[in-house]
């Protein structure tokens, strides 16, 4: 399937729904015709989420049961295990809990035989969740147990503290508190044998998540709090070992003794020597503080980031509000944060408090320098104003974000950012919005010297221009793409609409 959004969905009494104007029939048949098994199963997982997407879980099944049957082709067995896993989550979305159980118990008997532990452990563990979520407590559990006790095969440290706290999260939503709190107790044991100050600081983080996942506030804040002490221990450290590198280079001979250097080099290499010592400077000790005041920030705001959406899991969205709110308000992080917890809200089917957290979050992006994250977060946002049925907002977050997009710099940031609003605009059927948009990609497209992306833009465009009714306009455009696949692709699910 193509990557633009355009999602132009035809009434329930139509004979099936659309997808950029074509119906979606045209690309389970497309992706019947492929050859590639794993190509195959990313294109019916998402072709039934688009089914899903517009209630038509009957329809998504039948596609589903092709996965399955296309899945078992698959010669990599970790592949193959992953592509049922995920076969499996969509049969949970469509409510088809048997399908979903019986699919996951054929990625549980390859998931047994992965060689890997540490793809064993963890791809048990997403099972486990999967169980969990069709209904299946029992085996939800009995696999995490396993997971638990397969984890001492994998060696390093981290990634067994990792596995530990991801199994703590899956226990946390099947509301088995007690084994929650024991595999993060395991986690945090861990700490000890993990070297690196770095990505023990990350440990810490994610224990910090876990902990917030399940609900244990002042254990979560005290993990931040020490993950924090050692990021600033980490800083402080750069910033002492840096200065004192430039100090001792102050106080030492600046050149070597010629005498020295000429008994056991020629009088010319001597000089080469010196040479040498002078063009390897020690780094500046102020841009190294300020390098590592950047990163200790950055480190503080991902890791906010990451409780922020373990709070979010359990849908616990004052408390996600509550971390964010640390973030700092001339971020785009914060209002990302913010836009998060305001889609959780829309899923939740609670408009009103999300039209109010969206506001906030476009507020808090007129201080923040534009860039092609901030015209991507307005194109989201404007999606989301779909959604909840708030399309003025929707067109009013679009023209601020095509006014970021026309002034960015780079051309493949400003074709990204251009055909995503140019396919909105064809959502909400204002095409006479979408065209200038599309003419304005297609001279980008055309001038980039890059023939992927050429052909990519090319193939975006010409769909959009087919969402929106222009068909002619669509394939000529397409005649011009010169990836042979795609524009073979786009061939046949245009002559398929047709």
């Amino acid at each position: 399937m193509t990557t633009s959004t355009v999602w132009a969905a035809s009434p329930k009494n139509a004979k099936d729904p659309k997808f950029q104007g074509i119906p979606l029939q045209c690309y389970v048949s497309l992706a019947d015709a492929g050859t590639s098994p794993e190509a195959k199963v990313a294109a019916y997982t998402e072709i039934a989420g688009k089914y899903l997407e517009l209630e038509y879980p009957e329809r998504a099944k039948k596609v589903l049961e092709n996965s399955v049957a296309t899945a078992k082709e698959i010669a990599t067995p970790s592949l193959k295990a992953f592509a049922l896993l995920d076969t499996a989550g969509r049969f949970n979305k469509a409510v088809q809990p048997k399908l979903a159980s019986d699919t996951l118990d054929s990625a549980l008997v390859i998931a047994k035989s992965l060689p890997d532990p540490v793809d064993r452990v963890f791809a048990n563990i997403k099972i486990a969740q999967a169980y969990g979520e069709a209904g299946k407590k029992e085996n939800a559990q009995n696999l995490l147990a396993d997971a638990t006790k397969a984890t001492p095969e994998i060696i390093d440290a981290y990634v067994r503290s990792r596995a530990f706290s991801a199994i703590a999260n899956i226990y946390t939503e099947l509301g088995d508190d007690f084994n929650s709190e024991a595999s993060i107790s395991a986690a945090t044991d861990l700490l000890s044998m993990i070297e690196d100050r770095n990505i023990k600081a990350r440990a810490r983080v994610e224990i910090a998540g876990s902990y917030a996942q399940s609900g244990n506030h002042p254990k979560a804040a005290a993990s931040l709090a020490a993950v924090f002490q050692e990021f600033d221990a980490i800083r402080d450290n750069t910033i002492a070992t840096a200065k004192e590198s430039a100090k001792s280079t102050k106080t030492s001979t600046k050149k070597s003794d010629p005498k020295v250097a000429t008994k056991s080099l020629p009088k010319d290499d001597s000089k080469n020597v010196l040479k040498v010592e002078k063009e390897s400077p020690k780094p500046d000790p102020k841009v190294v503080e300020q390098a590592a005041i950047a990163n200790n920030d950055l480190l503080k705001t991902r890791s906010l980031f990451l409780v922020a959406s373990q709070y979010l899991v359990s849908k616990q969205y004052d408390k996600a509000l509550e971390v964010i709110s640390n973030l700092d308000d001339k971020s785009i992080e914060k209002s990302v944060g913010i836009a998060n917890v305001a889609i959780a809200y829309a899923k939740d089917k609670k408009a009103d408090e999300a039209a109010k957290l969206f506001e906030k979050s476009l507020k808090g992006l007129s201080t923040v320098a534009p860039s092609i994250d901030v015209a991507t977060l307005l194109i989201e946002v404007s999606r989301q104003y779909q959604i909840i049925k708030a399309p003025q907002m929707s067109v009013g977050a679009l023209e601020q974000a095509t006014t970021i997009a026309r002034g960015l710099t780079q051309p493949s940031e400003k074709l990204f950012a251009l055909n995503n609003i140019a396919s909105i605009y064809g959502e909400l059927g204002l095409s006479e919005k979408a065209t200038p948009i599309l003419q304005e990609s297609l001279v980008i497209a055309k001038s980039s010297p890059d023939p992927n992306i050429r052909s990519r833009a090319l193939s975006d465009i010409s769909s959009t221009y087919w969402a929106i009714g222009q068909k002619d306009k669509a394939k000529e455009i397409a005649q011009d793409i010169e990836n042979a696949s795609e524009k073979e692709q786009l061939g046949k699910l245009f002559a398929c609409a047709s």
